[in-house]
């Protein structure tokens, strides 16, 4: 009886990924994005931080328009036109910052998606 040989050769896909430079590769890229992940997480931090400034402003402006007890008589010499400008430019303000945190949490997003795409 003759005995037979089967040779199994190794599918190229699996050979390519059992590279050592390939996994090097692989896991630089990783590294990377996790440390732009990380990048991105202390900028949301950040622009929290700066939307609080904002909130901060936005109440100094409700107490001066609006007394928080009754028995307050304090003149305000401002115009209801100089009043209104303030209150656009808080406004615009608070937008913008807003927009820099969508954007930041988008990016941070887009990083976190690219991150499970290569494992």
């Amino acid at each position: 009886m003759a005995s037979s040989a089967c040779a199994i050769a190794p599918s190229p896909a699996i050979s390519e990924s059992l590279d050592p430079a390939a996994i090097a590769a692989t896991a630089e890229s990783l590294t990377a994005r996790l440390h732009s992940a990380a990048s991105l997480a202390l900028q949301i931090g950040d622009e929290a931080s700066n939307l609080h400034e904002v909130e901060r402003a936005y109440t100094g402006l409700e107490r001066l328009i609006a007394p928080v007890q009754l028995s307050e008589h304090e003149e305000i010499h401002a115009t209801r036109c100089e009043l209104g400008a303030l209150v656009h430019l808080v406004n615009a303000e608070l937008r913008r910052r807003i927009e820099d945190v969508h954007a930041a949490i988008q990016s941070l997003r887009d990083t976190l998606s690219h991150i499970d795409d290569v494992q």
